[in-house]
């Protein structure tokens, strides 16, 4: 599912439709790869928090496997990429703690974090239920002052376990921004609100 956004982007009449970080690699700019080279700056982009299937490390830096310059399918590349020890990117860790560990020990990742903590107005949360495993990603939410907007899909029956994780985290998430807020005079205040997940069109 990591490969469908890069798909979309890469699909558009107008492509790429946002940036990535990535860019060509200066002394070696036709190589079948590119190199997180750059920031995002002001710009909308696509950030993968927890890696990706064509993201990997090589070489002391991050690259990724580009269907634009090899005309291959980015499966034949990934899996050709395995088979010569390069490795996908990705956080697979299973408790927050451990997961921030690992961001923090990349370049790309700790940027991808930071990015998130600098968001600003509203945020929507899709696919992910922000459970246990994420406490990570949801304190950084809590601690962005300048989000003032959370909206967050739930799916399925409301009572599931899932969805009680959810809310959970939203709780706590509204409990670390009150914390916060005793600090300032005026608060910086956080809506949170809740949607349907099945009720968007999200590949249309």
């Amino acid at each position: 599912y990591d490969l469908l956004l890069y798909w979309i982007n890469m699909s558009s009449p107008e492509k790429p439709i946002f940036g990535d970080c990535f860019r060509a690699e200066y002394e070696n700019p036709n190589a079948d790869y590119v190199i997180f080279a750059e920031h995002l700056g002001g710009d909308k982009g696509i950030l993968f928090l927890h890696g990706a299937l064509h993201l990997y490390f090589a070489n002391g830096e991050i690259k990724k496997h580009c269907w634009s310059r090899t005309h291959r399918p980015l499966i034949e590349l990934i899996r050709e990429g395995l088979e010569n020890k390069k490795y996908p990117l990705f956080v697979a860790e299973g408790l927050a703690e451990k997961k921030l560990e690992q961001i923090n020990s990349n370049a790309y990742l700790a940027y991808c974090l930071g990015k998130l903590g600098r968001i600003t107005n509203r945020l929507v949360v899709f696919g992910n239920t922000l459970g246990n495993s994420d406490r990570h990603i949801a304190e950084v939410i809590a601690d962005n002052l300048d989000l003032k907007e959370l909206y967050v899909g739930i799916f399925g029956d409301l009572s599931s376990p899932t969805n009680q994780e959810t809310f959970a985290t939203c709780r706590m998430i509204a409990e670390r921004r009150d914390s916060i807020n005793r600090n300032f005079k005026k608060p910086k205040l956080l809506q949170i609100s809740f949607y349907e997940s099945n009720s968007v069109n999200i590949w249309n």
